[in-house]
């Protein structure tokens, strides 16, 4: 028997991003967007979310987070057009691909986009990065909280 289950975490933050349709999001290209949250020496959450632009969603939780394993689950389409225009909107593709904290054993978050032939990376440590930066990753994990998580088979 599977049980659905949410997943807890903060809510997203309550910047007004506009809606836009489903072709407009194909047509910037972006088919993926993931947040890992990379272990530290305590007892920082380590996870792997990965949204898709055709609803899918995985989730994989390794240490320190409510949901322990793979999950699988849907996102709202909507949702996922908002976050892909906040990656435009941010200008993601131009941000350093990584910013550091200088001192050591914070948590690192690395942020992916897939998208028009493209993927960039950018490693967060010690959240050191630009405000537009947390805001991106802080909507993931918003998007994450509305998800019904389903055991991966």
């Amino acid at each position: 028997m599977r049980t659905s289950r949410r997943l807890l975490l903060p809510a997203a933050t309550g910047a007004a991003l506009s809606i836009e349709s489903a072709v407009e999001a194909r047509d910037r290209g972006i088919s993926a967007i993931s947040l890992e949250r990379l272990p530290c020496f305590g007892l920082c959450p380590e996870d792997l979310l990965v949204i898709r632009a055709d609803g899918s969603a995985g989730y994989e939780g390794r240490r320190a987070v409510p949901l322990l394993g793979s999950y699988v689950g849907r996102l709202e389409p909507r949702d996922f057009r908002r976050i892909a225009r906040l990656v435009q909107e941010i200008h993601f593709f131009r941000l350093k691909d990584r910013y550091d904290a200088p001192v050591s054993d914070l948590p690192s978050r690395v942020t992916r986009v897939v998208g028009g032939g493209t993927r960039k990376s950018v490693e967060n440590y010690g959240d050191y990065g630009p405000a537009a930066l947390w805001i991106l990753e802080t909507a993931l994990l918003g998007g994450a909280f509305t998800i019904s998580w389903e055991p991966e088979a």
